[in-house]
């Protein structure tokens, strides 16, 4: 049973994370400076798949079509062809499984699994700014009255000036200004820190969890 509830405080709190990423992503891009961000990049696609004619409704296999740099980065060049066979063939003989390719880095075989279900017009809602209409981000940051952990990866900058990450150190010190009781932690990971360094991310929310019950 403690095995369970233990999973389960996990699960929600990283989805809390997660929405907390998201909070974070939206409540920057009034400002312009999120279009330097990697985060626009994946927005623009979204919104160009909606306007291409050759989009025919699956985005992951447009995604990967349109993906060539990411593939020669984190597997190697030319992947992308590969991937859309293997991609078809499990679709094939699974068509009601979540999406499994192997022999890749999880982080990106998550990526592909969650694409699967990707609907483009949500990132094209945040490219055109429809997403952030009549809402005040900080505003609804700071109404927020329970304890709120902000973990942050390893950022950096892509030779073209593209902030590789959520979020800068400044952004990130933007949002703790906002909460009223919010906890900061460095983690020296990739972006996906859950599947990168798991162990370090399940003590990290653990010992959350404790301080938040027994302060």
């Amino acid at each position: 049973m403690k095995k369970v509830v233990r999973f389960i405080l996990i699960l929600i709190c990283a989805l809390i994370l997660i929405l907390c990423g998201l909070i974070i992503y939206v409540a920057a891009y009034n400002n312009p400076a999120v279009k330097t961000t990697v985060a626009n990049k994946a927005f623009t696609q979204s919104h160009n798949a909606l306007e291409s004619e050759n989009y025919d409704g699956d985005y992951l296999m447009y995604w990967i079509d349109n993906s060539k740099q990411f593939f020669a980065t984190y597997v190697f060049p030319g992947a992308e062809k590969l991937i859309k066979g293997m991609v078809t063939i499990y679709r094939t003989f699974h068509s009601d499984e979540p999406l499994e390719i192997a022999f890749m880095p999880v982080s990106v075989q998550e990526m592909l699994r969650g694409l699967d279900y990707y609907d483009p017009t949500f990132g094209a809602a945040f490219y055109d700014g429809t997403w952030n209409e009549d809402f005040d981000h900080e505003e609804a940051l700071k109404k927020i009255d329970c304890p709120v952990l902000l973990i942050q990866a390893n950022t950096g900058y892509l030779a073209d000036g593209t902030l590789d990450g959520a979020m800068s150190k400044e952004m990130a010190e933007v949002a703790m200004g906002c909460l009223s009781d919010g906890k900061y932690l460095y983690v020296d990971s990739g972006h996906v820190t859950n599947l990168e360094v798991p162990d370090q991310f399940i003590a990290i929310v653990e010992d959350f969890f404790l301080e938040a019950e027994n302060g």
